[in-house]
């Protein structure tokens, strides 16, 4: 499945299909976002821990860890 558009989460997130659009963490907390292997973002994320295994076409952000 694919999902268009620009989002924020809370805590953790993990992407397994499509995005077009940018992820952002919400800021003030402790967050974690993962990229599957089987998915793929197009855009800009912004998380404090991100794990890759996926594609990923944009600028990544990592506050602590990537």
């Amino acid at each position: 499945s694919e999902i268009a558009g620009n989002f924020t989460f809370r805590d953790g997130l993990r992407i397994d299909g499509a995005v077009v659009g940018d992820i952002h963490a919400h800021e003030g907390q402790s967050s974690i976002l993962v990229i599957s292997e089987s998915a793929s973002v197009t855009g800009a994320i912004h998380a404090d821990h991100i794990i890759i295994s996926g594609h990923v076409n944009g600028p990544v952000h990592a506050a602590l860890m990537l």
